[in-house]
């Protein structure tokens, strides 16, 4: 399925499997290697290993609307300015996403890619791009959803707030990196797919340097 296929399903509701989308929802909360699993199937029946439904997406969509209304609403901006804020946050999510998704993209096809395959055996760039939303997920709901019901403790000004401030943000990348890797490590033409892990590492330093310079990493607005 090329791209445009896929964007014109976006506009057909009706013909969407919403119910095997939330179940990859529940699934990668509780068990994301069994999604990847059920991408292995779904290879073998429809020769392709990205999403053919964009039912996922419209789903993150949701959720990255109804997120970040919840914080406009906790912060009081009202009016168009609540519009334009919501606006600028699902073009931000698509955007970055499309820019995080064309990096994976690349390196994968150019770096973790067995020598002498077909020209034919690359990563998917829709494929890419279902790794990046499942990951995503992971990454929204613990540090959009999460960060949430703990306002009122994060955003003490101590340096206790801070550090928990921080470490949900560097869960949350933690989790976004784990199952990018688990998205990868299914393709059986990519190599040394353990490489992707090592993001961990700079985040985990980046953790501990903002700590003690007294950073807060993220803030909602």
């Amino acid at each position: 399925m090329n791209f445009s296929e896929y964007s014109r399903r976006l506009f057909r509701l009706g013909e969407l499997d919403f119910d095997y989308a939330f179940w990859q929802v529940l699934n990668l909360c509780l068990s994301p290697s069994r999604v990847y699993r059920n991408t292995k199937y779904h290879r073998q029946t429809k020769n392709q290993w990205a999403r053919d439904d964009p039912a996922f997406l419209l789903i993150l969509i949701y959720l990255v609307v109804i997120v970040n209304l919840a914080y406009l609403v906790c912060f009081q901006i009202r009016g168009i300015s609540l519009l334009g804020y919501l606006l600028k946050d699902v073009f931000s999510f698509i955007f970055i996403g499309c820019l995080v998704t064309f990096t994976f993209w690349f390196f994968c096809n150019y770096f973790l890619r067995l020598p002498g395959m077909a020209v034919e055996t690359r990563v998917e760039w829709l494929y890419a791009f279902d790794v990046h939303c499942n990951s995503f997920l992971l990454f929204a709901l613990v540090n959009y959803v999460f960060r949430y019901f703990l306002l009122p403790i994060l955003y003490d000004k101590g340096p206790i707030s801070l550090f928990f401030s921080n470490f949900i943000y560097f869960t949350s990348i933690c989790s976004y990196v784990y199952i990018t890797f688990l998205g990868y490590d299914i393709l059986p033409f990519l190599r040394r797919t353990h490489y992707l892990l090592y993001l961990i590492l700079p985040n985990a330093v980046l953790l501990i340097s903002t700590c003690l310079s007294g950073v807060e990493l993220w803030k909602p607005l």
